[in-house]
């Protein structure tokens, strides 16, 4: 069971969790929902908005952007077994708790937050020509234990 904040609910609800899900958290002082409910309308929101799903899959490495003689930087890609085509990404989720393989790769450091545990957290790190900006997205995307 998880507790989720006011703002969430909200964002949720927002995102039609109550169309996909109507009794998603129907109290309104405590916003209680079980994790395979909420795995479950993120991911019906997620099919439905286009995202591309690739199930079986073990997240091998993040290749960093190189410089590519046409476009100029060319966008993070991930790597996956068993091979997929060539990824091109603005956000990734690891939900994999403390054996999180993404944090390292990309520079973030991981922290405790607080001592209850997490599983898991978005980073969205938007492919910019600045390094300024890469900088302070890994200030701010920090993984949780």
């Amino acid at each position: 069971m998880l507790h989720l904040w006011p703002w969430v609910v909200q964002d949720m609800a927002s995102l039609g969790a109550k169309i996909l899900f109507p009794k998603f958290c129907m109290s309104r002082t405590y916003f209680h929902v079980s994790t395979r409910q909420l795995q479950l309308v993120l991911l019906k929101v997620a099919l439905l908005v286009g995202v591309e799903l690739h199930t079986a899959t073990d997240f091998k490495a993040i290749v960093p952007p190189q410089l590519s003689p046409v476009s100029g930087i060319s966008p993070y890609t991930i790597k996956v077994k068993p091979k997929i085509s060539e990824l091109e990404f603005t956000a990734v989720l690891g939900a994999s708790g403390t054996n999180n393989a993404l944090a390292e790769p990309v520079g973030i450091e991981r922290f405790v937050f607080c001592q209850k545990e997490s599983l898991g957290v978005v980073c969205y790190c938007g492919v910019g020509k600045r390094r300024r900006r890469r900088r302070r997205c890994r200030r701010r995307c920090r993984f949780l234990d």
